[in-house]
């Protein structure tokens, strides 16, 4: 028998034979055939199916095959005193009870008190609300025949109880929710499963009404008044509202400027941005007129808005300080659009609000931050047309769209295992370029260690890298998901990717986790891999041809895949500044596909789909909101040799981007061996060069040629601005001599047989 261990500062847990006042014995145990466990598979966490508190009826268990584990999970209340209780227990079953915190890894406590063939009890007492697992396992392992169990969860207690179930959905798209947490004043709870649909065991001790709460990631809690069926259960179906969802009135992130350009110089048409004329400190507008030459008022000292008629007569005012809908925090300026609805830059509160002519609530947008789509004191709005409207804050000038629903995109970013900090920076590279693009924090899930000096990136980290994350993150996808991309890059090897030192991902573990969340749901699955030792992914991912999915790898199965400089020329990097361009995924692709197959010669990115018919230039990652690029043009590279000095000179002509204040950052010389160009190796190594800045456009560098392999060197020049962007040129190809060898009449640096036969030539023919 094992030590009983308890986290005292967590939680009271008394362990004796108790008198439950629901008999876990009161509903008996149907004894079943070993093998018929209906609620396999269940052995991991991730697994774990919802089992219902104070049910009449006990889940029936066994251990039949080797290595057998029993997990459920339930959804529990501070302060409740919780009874787990393992019961008909048959001969070869000595059941081991373990609690384990929400995310299925913290071990809280666990019990194996009695022998074989004796029931196992654990009461205790919660000291947080949560979701937390029960694993059952067998002593020593013992599986086989008569290894059967029943297993019932349930708080004690002397009321009657009510049966409640019904499916909570989607409000708007009518889609199952999992994993919504319900509770009702009783401190009841249960989960809803997979499938949507729930049950609870309600403990009827107070006089009806009774209320129901419920609560789900990325919905608004669900309130309720329930009253009882006169007999039987009562179906109880739940809709939650997404959160965010406005009677149908969303806006979106568009785009961003820096406050140099000011779209209100152009306001005939402010999608065509062009000026660079920098703005003097706006003054917010506290006056708008509508339509019909009704006044509004924007009264920051008394944080509400004020509409007077045309002869300036009082109409209505709405709002107060807060933080809520329809309240303000020293609101400043003020906007009409066409149908006169009136927007409001509610600036303490760092967001605009919408409005109805009349004062009705109807949509937030943005909120406190200095990411795309948010805003630090936000004071200006211009509404254009009937789907943008362009709003400053103190950094920025936004666009938002207006969309008939929000985008159910997801983003998975992993950064695993690395000897370099190169694959963190471009897994938070990737985040920047989805930030731009649309995504929210709220809709990427970012699994890596920390980055030095990069704390707007380390803030938003959920967890370190792990496959257990990894399908966990995978698991809880909502299914009413539309698109999810996943990004892998740090280590790989033939057949799995690297999540840490010890531990790698197998590609058919990754397929099969995506089989499961898409046999469920209609999400379409992008997964873009770059890799420093490449591997076949492809072949993995595309077997199966019944779900909408694309697989990206940035180099050939046996092909190294190279991060120069920290990673800013790789495929990663090309790659995504490419979609933060607003390119789509097949452009993005191919132009990077040219840069490092074509232009550097160095790796061959591969792309395929798994459903015939389907086009990678129609899908982009986000919005697919176009910026205009920089433009580095790099000129005249050339090259001279004295002795074992190469003198390497370029001309940097820079365009800067209009919509970002951007410099030439770095340029720099890259050297690679040539002279077997048949072979794209993983012995493959750059030799960099920085180049000076001279004359404002000439940069060179002097380099002692000693490290430079014999026969024919590529040389390549890179220029990098200060937002990332690089630039490379057209390669320029030196050969570099082999050293004079005494004897060596041919010329290739070796003294062999064919010199002596050259040399014996020389001096018959003398």
């Amino acid at each position: 028998m094992k030590n009983l261990s308890i986290i005292s500062f967590l939680f009271m847990v008394i362990v004796h034979p108790v008198l439950w006042f629901d008999d876990i014995h009161a509903a008996p145990l149907t004894l079943f055939s070993d093998a018929s466990d209906i609620y396999e598979p269940d052995n991991t966490y991730t697994q774990a199916q919802v089992i219902i508190l104070n049910h009449g009826t006990s889940q029936q268990h066994n251990f039949f095959e080797s290595n057998d584990t029993d997990w459920v999970q339930f959804f529990g209340i501070k302060g409740q005193r919780y009874t787990i209780g393992v019961h008909s227990a048959q001969k070869n079953c000595d059941a081991i009870i373990q609690l384990f915190a929400s995310d299925g890894l913290q071990l809280i406590t666990e019990m194996d008190k009695n022998p074989a063939g004796d029931d196992e009890t654990l009461e205790l007492t919660l000291s947080d609300t949560g979701i937390y697992y029960i694993k059952i396992s067998n002593f020593d392992n013992v599986s086989g025949e008569q290894t059967a169990y029943a297993l019932r969860v349930f708080r004690p207690h002397s009321c009657s109880t009510r049966l409640v179930t019904g499916l909570v959905s989607n409000s708007v798209t009518q889609h199952p929710i999992k994993h919504a947490l319900i509770q009702t004043q009783a401190f009841d709870t249960g989960m809803s499963q997979e499938d949507g649909r729930y049950v609870i065991n309600a403990i009827v001790c107070l006089s009806e009404p009774f209320a129901i709460t419920v609560k789900a990631h990325q919905y608004n809690t669900y309130v309720s008044a329930l009253s009882f069926a006169q007999s039987g259960e009562t179906l109880f179906p739940i809709e939650l509202i997404p959160e965010g969802h406005i009677e149908q009135d969303y806006y979106l992130f568009n785009h961003i400027w820096p406050y140099k350009i000011n779209p209100f110089l152009v306001t005939s048409s402010p999608g065509n941005i062009t000026s660079n004329t920098v703005l003097p400190k706006l003054v917010s507008s506290h006056i708008a007129i509508d339509s019909q030459g009704n006044l509004y008022m924007a009264d920051s000292e008394k944080h509400c808005i004020k509409k007077m008629g045309p002869q300036f007569n009082f109409l209505t005012k709405w709002g107060e300080k807060g933080i809520n809908e329809g309240e303000f925090n020293q609101p400043q300026g003020i906007a009409i659009d066409i149908n006169d609805n009136v927007y409001i830059a509610d600036t303490g509160n760092h967001r605009v609000q919408k409005f109805s002519s009349d004062g009705s609530f109807l949509s937030i947008i943005g909120r406190h931050g200095n990411d795309p789509g948010q805003f630090i004191h936000p004071i200006n709005i211009l509404p254009h047309k009937e789907d943008t409207i362009y709003v400053t804050d103190q950094h920025h000038i936004q666009t938002f769209k207006k969309m008939n629903k929000l985008p159910r995109s997801r983003a998975i970013i992993v950064s695993g295992y690395s000897e370099d900090v190169s694959h963190q920076k471009l897994a938070a590279t990737a985040c920047h370029t989805l930030l731009h693009q649309g995504y929210s924090w709220d809709s990427i899930r970012y699994l890596s260690t920390p980055l030095e000096n990069q704390p707007k990136f380390n803030d938003q980290i959920d967890i370190s890298p792990s496959n257990m994350a990894l399908e966990q993150t995978i698991h809880d996808t909502d299914i009413d998901t539309t698109d999810l991309l996943i990004y892998l890059t740090g280590t790989g090897r033939g057949d799995a990717f690297s999540m840490t030192a010890d531990e790698w991902l197998p590609f058919t573990l990754l397929n099969n986790w995506l089989n499961t969340l898409q046999s469920k749901s209609d999400v379409s699955v992008l997964v873009i891999y770059d890799a420093n030792q490449g591997g076949d992914i492809l072949l993995s991912l595309m077997s199966n041809s019944s779900y909408q999915r694309w697989g990206i790898n940035s180099a050939k199965a046996q092909q190294q895949a190279f991060f120069i400089h920290g990673g800013a020329i790789s495929f990663s990097s090309f790659f995504w500044h490419h979609i933060f361009l607003g390119k789509s995924v097949y452009d993005s692709w191919e132009t990077t596909y040219e840069i490092m197959h074509h232009q550097l010669g160095i790796q061959t990115p591969q792309i395929e789909n798994s459903t015939i018919g389907s086009t990678a230039q129609s899908i982009f990652i986000g919005n697919g909101t176009q910026y205009q690029s920089a433009q580095n043009e790099i000129q005249g590279v050339s090259c001279t040799m004295t002795d074992n000095i190469a003198h390497i000179q370029a001309k940097v002509h820079y365009t800067p981007n209009p919509s970002f204040s951007d410099s030439i950052e770095s340029v720099n010389a890259f050297v690679l061996s040539i002279s077997e160009p048949s072979a794209l190796t993983s012995t493959k190594k750059w030799i960099e060069y920085p180049l000076s800045y001279s004359d404002g456009i000439q940069y060179s560098a002097l380099t002692d040629t000693s490290d430079w392999a014999t026969g024919m060197n590529q040389i390549t020049i890179s220029a990098i601005d200060t937002s990332g962007y690089i630039s490379i040129s057209n390669s320029l190809t030196i050969t570099i001599a082999p050293p004079c060898l005494p004897g060596d009449m041919n010329g290739d640096g070796l003294y062999q047989l064919d010199d002596l036969i050259l040399l014996l030539k020389v001096l018959t023919e003398g």
